[in-house]
């Protein structure tokens, strides 16, 4: 997650020696200094809005996505229709929105608690690959539903563990993070193992869509790490 402070000084300290000691109990931060900015206060708050706003509007949006699908999923329910894959698309948005909201720097003018603003993106981002899975199992995997539930519980164990680890403070979430990327590369492996084989073996051409949207997400992915 991502947080910011504002340190207010006095006009006595005008001339003075301003001395920042950041410590980190992680390795891969040791010696990494982030940003720091020195301004009015009303200036470096601006600066922030500015900054973030666009991620905001995207998590603001996401947000929208997923509770207009709810809400269409409910309409079509009580119609008598109930297509559950739209459900699993209103979480997966839901989620998504809730790791956007984390990780920009914007939720901190909601929220006074800074561990919840740290903690949401990695829970978000834990459990959002599991209605994603429900989906893909059901719309895209017809003759391969084993290997998306293997993943879906897989995803999930992970999910509680990283919790306990959490509450326990054996592990804290960023310690644990690198157990979700080795899940989500192997299922990425599986999935584009699974779509090769459904489109040239069994000529399920559905199952392109599957690749090529996968692919983009490999491909963003790779640019985002970058």
């Amino acid at each position: 997650g991502s947080s910011w402070d504002i340190i207010l000084l006095s006009s006595e300290d005008a001339g003075k020696k301003l001395t920042f000691t950041l410590l980190s109990p992680y390795e891969s931060f040791s010696g990494k200094v982030g940003p720091i900015l020195y301004g009015y206060k009303s200036d470096l708050i601006f600066g922030i809005m500015k900054e973030q706003m666009g991620q905001l509007f995207v998590a603001t949006l996401m947000l929208a996505i997923g509770i207009g699908l709810f809400m269409f999923y409910a309409i079509k329910a009580k119609a008598g229709t109930r297509n559950v894959h739209i459900a699993y698309l209103a979480l997966f948005a839901v989620f998504c929105s809730l790791y956007l909201f984390g990780e920009s720097r914007m939720l901190q003018f909601f929220l006074s608690n800074e561990f919840l603003i740290t903690a949401l993106p990695f829970l978000s981002q834990n459990v959002f690959p599991i209605p994603l899975l429900m989906y893909i199992r059901e719309k895209w995997m017809p003759r391969h539903r084993w290997i998306a539930t293997v993943f879906l519980w897989a995803f999930t164990i992970n999910f509680i563990v990283t919790i306990v680890l959490q509450m326990t403070g054996i592990a804290d979430l960023y310690e644990t993070i690198v157990v979700f990327h080795i899940i989500v590369v192997a299922f990425m492996v599986a999935i584009l193992v699974i779509s090769y084989r459904e489109i040239f073996k069994y000529q399920y051409k559905e199952s392109f869509v599957l690749a090529q949207a996968l692919g983009v997400l490999i491909l963003g992915s790779a640019i985002g790490i970058y």
